[in-house]
């Protein structure tokens, strides 16, 4: 199975510089781990140096990918809804592809839950 095909999504923007971003990574790694295997997939985007991401992903290894955006990320994320380009920034992508949450700021485990153990038992629709 490839990433992310009828998977759920949970698309995050941060930096390696930014502290609520480093707070809540660890969260969704265990959250990737824990529900995987049901349709979940964290993907990283990077709005960062590539010479530092690589740093932060040496030390702190992910269990999800991890994409570094170019000078485009920070529109990318606006055009989801990040109006005040605020890091982290979190979207979640139902099995379609289409953004049905935002956050902005750090994304507590018992919101994303809420945002997404109901979205985790719909099939995507043929």
């Amino acid at each position: 199975q490839t990433c992310c095909s009828s998977d759920l999504v949970v698309l995050n923007f941060w930096a390696s510089w930014c502290g609520p971003c480093r707070e809540e990574m660890p969260e969704f790694v265990r959250l990737q781990k824990e529900w995987g295997d049901q349709g979940l997939q964290f993907v990283g985007v990077a709005i960062d140096e590539a010479e530092e991401v690589q740093n932060f992903l040496r030390e702190t290894p992910m269990n999800y990918p991890i994409l570094l955006a170019d000078e485009r990320g920070p529109a990318w994320a606006e055009s989801l809804g990040n109006r005040y380009s605020v890091l982290p920034f979190s979207v979640v992508l139902n099995r379609a592809g289409k953004p049905v949450h935002t956050r902005p700021g750090l994304f507590p485990r018992s919101e994303l839950l809420d945002a997404i153990r109901p979205l985790l038992k719909s099939k995507v629709s043929e």
